[in-house]
């Protein structure tokens, strides 16, 4: 077994080599943007969440959460940093996506279903201006 691992360890490590750099950083920084709107999109679906429940579990819960989205963020910006990509030009916020987010809340709340189409989240569209491109 651990022969098996090395040999793809090897075979990755020399596969990448034979990359150009600049590709291999720009599908490094399209990665990490992805990741980067997926936290704001996570965050946005916690706040929306939230606003009409009284629990407080549920609430610590939440707070959890957005507390490890948030260390998250900072690991992804400083690989950002690293791999010399565009930089975010703020923290991710749950307000990009804040509409979206309440709408799929909303859709939930109505249907009593989960699988409803406002929260196909490859659909969501910002509610603020970040300063990048759609």
């Amino acid at each position: 077994m651990q022969l098996k691992k090395r040999l793809i360890q090897s075979a990755v490590i020399a596969s990448a080599s034979l990359i150009p750099a600049p590709v291999f950083a720009q599908s490094a920084c399209s990665s990490l943007e992805a990741n980067w709107d997926r936290l704001e999109k996570n965050l946005a679906s916690n706040f929306a969440s939230g606003i009409g429940d009284n629990s407080a579990p549920r609430a610590t819960n939440r707070k959890l959460e957005e507390l490890i989205w948030m260390q998250e963020a900072a690991i992804i910006y400083e690989m950002m940093k690293d791999n010399e990509c565009t930089l975010p030009k703020s923290p991710p916020s749950g307000a990009s996506y804040f509409t979206a987010a309440l709408d799929c809340s909303t859709a939930r709340l109505r249907s009593r279903s989960a699988d409803v189409p406002e929260c196909r989240r490859e659909n969501w569209k910002r509610s603020i201006a970040t300063g990048k491109s759609e």
